[in-house]
Formats: C-alpha cells, sequence, structure tokens
C-alpha cells in the first residue's frame, strides 16, 4: 500500500528560516585554512575549535576518514548546516555548544555522527 502526501502549499518554517542557526552572519566556515590560522584540520588528528567561534559545518566540511577528536570550548559554537553531514570521530567533547537546527528551524538533512573506536 502506497500512501501519498500533497506538499504544503507553504513551507511552515519559511518566515523563520532567516533566524537559523545556520544563516547567522559571522560564522566560520570549517572548511577554510582562515578559521584555523592556516590550514583545515587534517583527518585522524585532534582538533579544537578556536576560542569563543561559531565554526559552521558543511556537507564538504569533514574529512572521510574522520578525527581522533573534536573539542568545542566553552564559548565556542559548533553548528551544522541543513545538508547532508556524515563524522566521523573517537570522542566529542563539547563544554561550548554543538548546534543541530533549532525548534523554529528543524534541519531537513541527515546527520550522521559515527563514533569509532
Amino acid at each position: 500500500r502506497v500512501a501519498k502526501y500533497r506538499k504544503p502549499a507553504a513551507d511552515p518554517f519559511s518566515e523563520s528560516r532567516a533566524s537559523c542557526p545556520h544563516a547567522q552572519s559571522g560564522l566560520l566556515d570549517w572548511h577554510t585554512g582562515a578559521t584555523w590560522g592556516g590550514s583545515v584540520p587534517a583527518a585522524l588528528t585532534a582538533v579544537t575549535l578556536p576560542s569563543n567561534s561559531k565554526v559552521l559545518v558543511s556537507s564538504c566540511s569533514f574529512d572521510p576518514r574522520g578525527y581522533l577528536s573534536i573539542t568545542v570550548p566553552a564559548g565556542s559554537q559548533l553548528i551544522f548546516a541543513d545538508a547532508p553531514i556524515f563524522l566521523r570521530v573517537k570522542d566529542l567533547i563539547v563544554r561550548g555548544d554543538l548546534i543541530l537546527g533549532s525548534a523554529t528551524c528543524p534541519l531537513n538533512s541527515p546527520i550522521t555522527i559515527s563514533f569509532v573506536a
């Protein structure tokens, strides 16, 4: 049996999409060397976000081989874009904020965080 649903005429969240965490101004891109003071973090390394920063993760940000650890220090934010994202990591240490959408801006894309040994 197949159920068919019609798409709503308007996106119920369209008015609030501009206030999505991943759409705010001043975000630093994970995949930009300037965010890290020179070069993007290499795979299989321990990564710490810069102090008091808001770092945006998009579908092309993470190396598919993964990381030993990612640390989000107090005062910093790791913000996920509304895009398919796959992260492999041994340890994810969050002392600041890990943000995946919000109550008024749910993400529509799949986000997978795989913890590996």
